[in-house]
């Protein structure tokens, strides 16, 4: 489906804002998508899942699951 990027800042812990590229495939099983987490150019983490949802809706469902993997410190570093 394609590639982006942008910043989440985490609302705890040192409030850091992370850069991310994020990776969105479609699957048999709906979106498949892996971020790349950076914080002042040191990769931090790499999550990643499956979303299902509709094609529209792809994009902001893994934006969201990184935000929440980034929040969480799930297979990321703060």
């Amino acid at each position: 489906m394609g590639r982006f990027s942008g910043k989440y800042t985490r609302k705890q812990g040192l409030k850091r804002t992370y850069d991310y590229d994020l990776s969105v495939l479609k699957t048999a099983d709906g979106f498949s998508w892996e971020a790349k987490i950076l914080y002042a150019g040191e990769l931090k983490g790499s999550p990643s899942g499956i979303v299902q949802v509709d094609l529209e809706d792809a994009e902001r469902a893994a934006r969201s699951e990184v935000g929440q993997a980034i929040e969480a410190l799930a297979v990321v570093r703060e």
